[in-house]
């Protein structure tokens, strides 16, 4: 399992159009704006009326069809201290309570709970992002280690991040 943190945020990666959101056709947003009982937001509420490609798991908005960054944009879902969780097979369990890696919790120094590690590998989760100050991620993927690590030297060296 790898996990940390980076200077970059969910929103700049949804702005990016980061390829990886279409990869991973499912997301489950658990947290938006400090409130991780998504479901009872208006907009997500909207949003499940509205959208054909949402749905709730549990208190969570869930996406479906690589449609993040569309329904993202449309609604201006993130603007700090949000949750997600990228799956490439819909997800069946949600995410338990008590458990999150939005900020202040910075993963380059804390280790993620046993239980929220224990629900991402029999979930099937491919990569969960948390941000606020900065962003923490947890992934068993090499690769989307490096993704975001190569996104993290564009930002150090003055790039949009």
């Amino acid at each position: 399992m790898y996990y940390g943190w980076l200077q970059d945020s969910i929103r700049d990666l949804v702005e990016s159009y980061w390829r990886v959101f279409r990869d991973a056709p499912y997301a489950l947003v658990t947290c938006i704006d400090s409130s991780d009982d998504v479901r009872s937001l208006t907009t997500s509420r909207a949003i499940v009326q509205l959208e054909e490609s949402s749905d709730f798991l549990d208190s969570s908005l869930l996406f479906s069809g690589g449609k993040i960054i569309d329904l993202a944009r449309r609604y201006d879902l993130f603007n700090g201290f949000d949750e997600i969780w990228l799956y490439r097979k819909r997800p069946v369990v949600g995410k338990p309570h008590g458990f999150s890696i939005v900020s202040p919790l910075d993963l380059n120094t804390e280790r993620p709970p046993g239980e929220l590690l224990d629900w991402f590998t029999t979930s099937g989760c491919v990569l969960g992002l948390g941000d606020g100050i900065g962003m923490n991620y947890l992934t068993d993927s090499k690769d989307l280690v490096e993704w975001l690590n190569s996104r993290q030297r564009e930002f150090d060296l003055g790039g949009e991040g």
